[in-house]
């Protein structure tokens, strides 16, 4: 049986060592309204802009060059040609024309990859939803830590809702997009036929709790503002965890593929207690699950973070995942939101919660808020009416689940080296973690794999990600190199070189000068506009296996406050490697 694979990989990481890639460099004044943060360019950032075709065909073409033969890479080069000649300038002046607007979506690529995330079809766990392991306290026990993380993550939403988050840097005076924060509060991703549906609920009060399966909102946060006590908090969750397991769990529907979730849920809310009841959890500021085993090793909690117990997960939000070890995690919605959006919120709270951490810099103190002085509202258990045909599909959910689980192999790797080594070869650290995972793949497969690498290009408004193609010929010669047991000095001439490449394929991707974003809206454009001419650089196997990522990788290495991080691998049986330096 062929194995995805989704290898959590920390590269002796110091915690002296860590950069601070989202420290917010000083304290500004710039306000903004939270009910139009996705369409007021408060900070005055530009465009995502367009790249030429001559930009973004020639990197495309050294991106696949490692994979293809000799004779596939001169035909991919012709049929590149040609476009350039031919169709893409009509493609990509109906781009530039279709971008030249005012409104939604308001990027060229915004709106395409909003279909993207919501039009994805198969199971959110191992496909969608990454997740952060955060660093131990043994001092504190599973319910206390739940409860202090919860509050400062509610309090944390009221800076943003007061317009007060400061604004992040993003180079040379320039800062980096807040629209992300506003899909931070109270975001639920409901399922609908074809295409789900992003709801926001920024005045919520509750948090959603899971435990055994049952589910419970909270009221955290009274009308007059006034928020509940780390010990009420600690209390109410006990209280809940005491109960037991529910006994069909629908919980497990998140889990499922996203049509039939959604027709599920439909069925549940033919019955009005049960649509006021998920009406509840869809509410919730935040959602805390929490698990009655303990997390284990660094293995077993990360595979309970990919792919744990599905009766208590709820795949549709942001989870807190709490274990009986005291030990924490947290599993991520990812259509609206990015990497760099939750390393933030992970260290501002982090900060607040340790309370002798250090805050970025330039960031304010999370604001305080008074506690309740009056009586506390109980916590709300949302029970659900179950038909004998909503239980089979939960069981066969469930059985699902256990596939899906099972087709997954993951382990945690952590290297006795950091990012102190890589530096004193003269190689970027990144870089450096990047030709390596070529190598072995190389070594053990004997070809390249086409690789994502995700950056952010939050420097520019609505900016989200570019890919980072990482598989180019000077990786190639290093991997080969690495194959042939060579050593020495003429290996690390190939490493350096490979890296030198690699910062210079990265540094375009976070200008937005990649290829993947561009050439996907011309794509989209050409099977909408030249149906049953399309040009051959589209139908190209070449572009197609170059984009069958078997590695997926991503670096999160911008917070103390990490100490894992991992998701699943995005082709059958490539690799999912998340990583910190």
């Amino acid at each position: 049986m062929s194995l995805s694979k989704c290898v959590t990989h920390l590269a002796g990481r110091s915690r002296t060592q860590l950069p601070v890639l989202m420290a917010c460099t000083r304290a500004m004044s710039t306000k903004y309204d939270i009910n139009t943060l996705e369409k007021d360019n408060f900070l005055g950032l530009k465009r995502l802009p367009i790249p030429t075709l001559d930009e973004t065909f020639p990197k495309y073409l050294r991106s696949i060059e490692p994979i293809l033969t000799a004779e596939e890479l001169k035909k991919a080069e012709q049929e590149v040609a040609d476009f350039i000649a031919g169709p893409g300038k009509v493609l990509q002046a109906t781009a530039l024309k279709e971008d030249a607007h005012e409104g939604y979506p308001y990027s060229y690529i915004q709106k395409h990859w909003d279909d993207m995330y919501l039009t994805i079809r198969c199971s959110h766990p191992v496909n969608v939803s990454p997740y952060f392991k955060l660093v131990d306290d043994p001092s504190k026990g599973q319910f206390r830590r739940a409860a202090e993380f919860a509050l400062a993550y509610v309090r944390w939403t009221r800076k943003i809702l007061a317009g007060a988050l400061e604004p992040c840097p993003g180079g040379k005076g320039a800062y980096l997009c807040h629209s992300g924060y506003k899909f931070m509060i109270g975001m639920s991703k409901s399922p609908r036929k074809d295409r789900d549906v992003v709801e926001l609920y920024p005045e919520s009060r509750t948090l959603t709790v899971i435990s055994k399966g049952n589910l419970c909102s909270i009221e955290v946060l009274t009308e007059a503002g006034e928020i509940l006590s780390v010990e009420a908090l600690e209390k109410q969750l006990a209280e809940i965890a005491a109960a037991p397991a529910a006994k069909t769990p629908i919980c497990v529907l998140t889990s499922e593929d996203r049509d039939v979730w959604a027709a599920t849920r439909e069925k549940l809310a033919s019955d009005p207690a049960n649509a006021a009841a998920l009406g509840k959890v869809d509410q919730g500021i935040f959602t805390v699950v929490l698990e009655d085993a303990e997390a284990g090793d660094r293995s077993a909690m990360s595979r309970s973070l990919l792919h744990g117990n599905p009766a208590n997960r709820w795949y549709d939000k942001h989870q807190l995942v709490a274990y009986k070890d005291g030990k924490m995690g947290l599993v991520l919605e990812h259509s609206m939101s990015d990497g760099m959006n939750w390393t933030r919120f992970v260290h501002e709270v982090m900060a607040d919660v340790s309370g002798s951490g250090s805050l970025p810099p330039g960031c304010g103190p999370l604001p305080q808020l008074p506690t309740v002085t009056g009586p506390i509202a109980m916590p709300t258990p949302l029970h659900f009416k179950v038909s004998d045909e909503v239980a089979k599909t939960i069981a066969v959910a469930e059985a699902n689940y256990k596939t899906l689980a099972d087709s997954v192999d993951h382990d945690v790797l952590e290297l006795p080296f950091g990012k102190d080594t890589l530096k004193s070869w003269k190689v970027s650290p990144d870089a450096a973690m990047q030709v390596a995972y070529m190598a072995a793949f190389y070594k053990v497969h004997g070809a390249m794999p086409p690789v994502y690498e995700s950056c952010t290009t939050r420097r520019f408004f609505v900016g989200r990600t570019e890919t980072i193609r990482s598989c180019t010929p000077e990786a190639k010669a290093l991997a080969q190199a690495v194959a042939a047991g060579e050593t020495g000095p003429k290996l690390l001439g190939l490493l350096r070189k490979a890296g030198e490449t690699h910062v210079g394929v990265s540094r375009d991707a976070v200008m937005a000068m990649g290829s993947d974003r561009h050439m996907m809206v011309l794509n989209y454009l050409a099977n909408r506009d030249m149906k049953g001419n399309m040009p051959a650089v589209f139908t190209n196997p070449a572009l197609a296996a170059s984009k069958n990522w078997l590695i997926s990788s991503s670096n999160a290495t911008s917070t103390p406050y990490i100490d894992q991080f991992g998701f699943g691998p995005t082709a059958g049986d490539g690799y999912g490697l998340g990583y910190l330096i």
